[in-house]
């Protein structure tokens, strides 16, 4: 396992499970972290994982930025032949509005 801040307000944890990559963010998912998280998302995206997953159930706030950057590392994911999966809390209020939108948009795994 691997954890990094990314920013002043992301921090990012980075685990192997099985044949999937787990990218868990905590704080801040917003135009400051934009460019470190899409250059994270590639370094394990290059390692040819079976599977990625972006856990966001810690995060605290999410812009349209961060909402972008979900967006971006799953048609990256998808063009590259890696399933991809956005990690949410199962029954729990969705903080922001923007997270909601994304669940529209990208596949989803509700964990309890």
């Amino acid at each position: 396992m691997v954890t990094a801040m990314l920013d002043d307000c992301l921090r990012v944890q980075i685990e192997q499970e099985g044949d999937e990559q787990v990218l868990t963010l905590s704080g801040d998912l917003d135009y400051g972290a934009s460019m470190r998280i899409r250059q994270t998302f590639n370094a394990l995206l290059a390692e040819r994982p079976a599977r990625l997953v972006v856990d966001v159930r810690n995060l605290e706030y999410l812009d349209s930025s961060g909402l972008n950057d979900l967006l971006y590392c799953y048609r990256n994911a998808r063009n590259a032949g890696c399933a991809f999966t956005v990690r949410v809390e199962k029954d729990r209020p969705r903080r922001t509005s923007h997270l909601r939108q994304i669940l529209a948009f990208l596949p989803v795994e509700e964990l309890l």
